[in-house]
């Protein structure tokens, strides 16, 4: 293994190469997905999280309850752990968005304006109102005071209204002020149905002690309530489910049953306008089943086992057609007007569209494999064998770029702008991440490719570079060879060779490359020595041995060399790591039951991993500054500027700032879209993906 410096930390090693040093290397740009051996890459979204807004957030577990708009265009959904999220649309196009709401019983979604709006009320009746802009950023939170009890919300014509437990029925703006009040003495509020056109009200009405059951048009205009007339429904619910039909003419129940231990429910159906030809079906609906209208004369029916779409015939003499609905086996399913079902799926949302068509929402789950930080610390780079995710660390940018399955090697940042790829079929790409025009998804986009004809793989390798001298190194069957990248990023310098390189650094402040040499020695090269061109025999002059380090595991900045050994004393089996300066001086620095070690580029701290699956950062002294839990051993890796750390381990990563240890960026699912088959999870339990 090689130290980090500026860079991507790297140890290479391909036994396999046999060609002289003087071989060239061809260079071309590609574009085209047969260029060989490594293929374009390909942009899955290039910019797609707008200036300003963040990149989406995920579920951490599994969803256990989903809500939607009326016109199915976007969606609340809470998990297990009681995060909730608010979808803007259900295309896959817009990334889900964390909300600042958690534990809530009862939620509603709408559009106003521009805008979304959210509506939530908790297990303590209290009503939290959320708007979000048309890509679920700039959150707005208000709570309603507590002396105002809520019971149930819904969103009407773009504007809160809730049931009070006190029976009210109120009007709530977006800043959780109360616009108008309406009661009704001796009633109880059962429902309120948001249609396109308004909504319907359900109520219980006492009148010379006879209990009667009513619906009235609701609608908001003007900051007030507008209630219509009472119609008289044929019976009481069984339950307390309702549906509306979009005109708002067409009222759907589960009716009661007097019927002992029978839990199905018959299906009622009232035309608001001619209640008297209301229709008692004989569907019947079960104690979790669910109602939709999804057109205007049709209605969903979902159940745990079952689902049917019910179409009414509204003619002299009203009649039913029922269909089955072919989805999946769930009690979670939501249907929304047209005819699209939203289902919980893992941690995505399954989307069925009115003909058949299903697609998977939410964020494809990408365990990376290793991460690199820009120099800067500002941009970081995740990659898996077929994606690099670029992202700034503040989430304003994101970028994701594929190429197909098991062709990426290792990747890492030259700078800000510009990404590093080794390909496993034996070829380095520069990709630019901004400048070039805005392909569509899926595009492929110019790359510059280095095809190193002596390497038949880089599969398993990794490389290293140095953002300031903008050198990169890879190993070629225990040599090192060296390209400078030019300044636009798009072109590799004529290769220059380190022989007998096993571990190597590529020096910022004086552009000189270390290289460690059968464990034992080390030896400093000038550039100009490079360039010149220096044989195995000039190698050997200029080495410092260390002949009292059983090996050298890392070089760090200083020069110096590093191994992380066991000790017996002062407590049987501690860890420490053996420096060795320049001049061959020895010294050592205690780190408890550290298992892995990564110095500092300045090489004046160590991030260590333990026994104890904790990732910590110690000074030379060995005292302990922060410690973070981590699933298992981890990849380690520093920004050039030694301000940020990168962790990845189980599946999910971290950039962390250095001085605190506070994580300021988490990468645990990319790729969020549209798929055709379930993301899979790959975070399980993994602490790094759990806030």
């Amino acid at each position: 293994m090689a130290s980090s410096l500026r860079g991507l930390l790297a140890v290479l090693v391909l036994t396999s190469c046999k060609t002289p040093a003087s071989a060239p290397a061809r260079v071309a740009l590609v574009s085209a997905p047969d260029a060989a051996p490594g293929t374009a890459p390909a942009d899955v979204d290039a910019d797609a999280v707008a200036p300003g807004a963040q990149a989406g957030d995920l579920h951490q577990t599994q969803i256990i309850t989903v809500d939607i708009a009326a016109d199915a265009s976007a969606a609340v959904s809470v998990d297990q752990g009681g995060r909730a999220l608010i979808w803007p649309t259900l295309d896959g196009t817009v990334p889900s968005r964390k909300l600042p709401v958690r534990g809530w019983r009862q939620a509603a979604i709408g559009r106003s304006g521009d805008r979304l709006l959210a509506a939530f009320v908790n297990a303590a009746d209290s009503l939290e109102v959320v708007g979000t802009d048309r890509l679920g950023g700039d959150q707005t939170r208000a709570v309603l005071p507590p002396t105002s009890g809520v019971a149930k919300v819904a969103i009407v014509d773009g504007q809160v209204v809730a049931i009070g437990t006190d029976q009210a029925l109120l009007l709530v703006d977006a800043g959780g002020t109360i616009l108008d009040r309406v009661t009704a003495r001796e009633t109880r509020l059962l429902g309120v149905v948001p249609t396109t056109a308004g909504a319907v009200v359900v109520a219980r009405v006492v009148s010379g002690g006879t209990p009667a059951y009513q619906a009235r048009r609701l609608h908001v205009r003007a900051g007030k309530l507008e209630l219509g007339p009472g119609v008289p429904l044929p019976g009481p619910p069984g339950r307390e489910v309702f549906a509306a039909s979009p005109d708002a003419r067409v009222l759907a129940y589960p009716g009661a049953t007097l019927v002992p231990g029978v839990a199905q429910q018959p299906l009622v159906l009232v035309d608001l306008e001619r209640p008297h030809l209301a229709i008692t079906t004989t569907l019947t609906l079960g104690a979790s089943g669910q109602l939709a209208f999804t057109g205007p004369r049709e209605l969903g029916l979902v159940e745990l086992s079952s689902a049917n779409l019910v179409r009414l015939d509204l003619g002299p003499s009203p009649t039913v057609q029922t269909l089955p609905l072919g989805l999946p086996r769930s009690n979670g399913w939501r249907l929304g007007v047209g005819g699209t079902a939203v289902g919980p799926a893992d941690t995505s949302l399954l989307v069925i569209a009115p003909d058949g068509r299903t697609r998977y929402v939410g964020h494809r789950f990408a365990a990376p494999s290793q991460a690199s930080l820009a120099p800067s610390g500002e941009v970081v780079a995740w990659h898996t064998t077929e994606a690099v995710v670029v992202e700034r660390v503040d989430r304003r940018w994101r970028r994701v770029i594929r190429w197909p399955a098991g062709t990426v090697a290792q990747a890492g940042l030259i700078d800000d702008d510009h990404l590093l790829v080794a390909l496993a079929g034996g070829a380095l790409q520069l990709v630019a991440l901004r400048g070039q025009a805005s392909p569509g998804p899926d595009s492929s986009i110019d790359a510059a490719q280095l095809v190193l004809d002596e390497v038949s793989s880089l599969a398993g390798a990794s490389f290293e570079f140095e953002g300031s001298t903008r050198l990169v190194a890879v190993g070629l069957g225990g040599a090192a060879a060296l390209w400078r990248v030019s300044a636009d990023g798009r072109t590799f310098g004529p290769r220059m060779l380190v022989p007998e390189a096993q571990v190597f650094l590529l020096h910022a402040d004086t552009g000189h490359a270390l290289a460690a040499v059968a464990g034992k020695s080390v030896r400093r090269y000038t550039l100009d020595e490079l360039r010149a061109g220096v044989t195995a025999e000039q190698a050997k002059d200029g080495r410092v041995e260390l002949t009292a380090m059983p090996r050298i595991d890392r070089i760090d900045r200083r020069g110096r060399a590093l191994h992380l050994t066991w000790r017996a004393t002062p407590t049987p089996g501690h860890r420490v790591v053996i420096f060795a300066d320049a001049a061959g001086v020895m010294s050592e620095t205690a780190l408890g039951n550290a298992a892995t070690l990564e110095p500092s580029p300045r090489g004046d701290r160590l991030l260590t991993f333990d026994s104890s699956s904790t990732t910590e950062l110690r000074d030379l002294a060995g005292v302990s500054r922060w410690r973070l839990p981590t699933p298992s051993t981890p990849g380690l890796r520093w920004s050039g500027d030694g301000r940020h750390v990168v962790i990845t381990a189980g599946g999910g990563g971290l950039v962390v700032d250095a001085e605190t240890g506070q994580i300021e960026l988490r990468g645990c699912g990319w790729m969020f879209g549209a798929h055709a088959t379930p993301p899979p999870r790959r975070f399980g339990n993994n602490p790094i993906c759990a806030e």
